[in-house]
């Protein structure tokens, strides 16, 4: 029976754990990205804050263009860890699902 099981878990549910591990990594690599951009915002501040005699409105428009990229990049891995989730919810909806197949005494012994 936990043969037969364990079959049924690998092809039912196989797919959803592949899934979920793709989003998980394409999420961690969304925050890597973010980290990098916010990294590289901070060094862009860090050298207008000592800046001498620049032009006050060309820093303003770098500082605004990297204030713009770091958001879209935190966009980006808020939406990567909606899909994690939106995955991680559904599969155990299925397993949930599943169990309650198993405590039903006819259906388990059939299985």
């Amino acid at each position: 029976m936990l043969a037969s099981l364990l079959r049924r878990f690998r092809k039912d549910w196989y797919p959803e754990r592949d899934i979920m591990v793709d989003r998980v990594q394409e999420a961690k690599q969304s925050q890597q990205d973010a980290k990098e951009q916010f990294q590289s915002a901070l060094e862009e501040f860090s050298a207008v804050a000592n800046f001498q005699g620049s032009d006050l409105e060309d820093t303003y428009e770098k500082l605004n263009k990297e204030l713009q990229k770091s958001e879209a990049r935190a966009d980006e891995v808020t939406a990567r860890i909606d899909s994690v989730e939106d995955v991680s919810i559904a599969l155990f909806e299925e397993w949930e699902q599943e169990l309650d197949l198993y405590e039903k005494p006819k259906i388990a012994c059939s299985k």
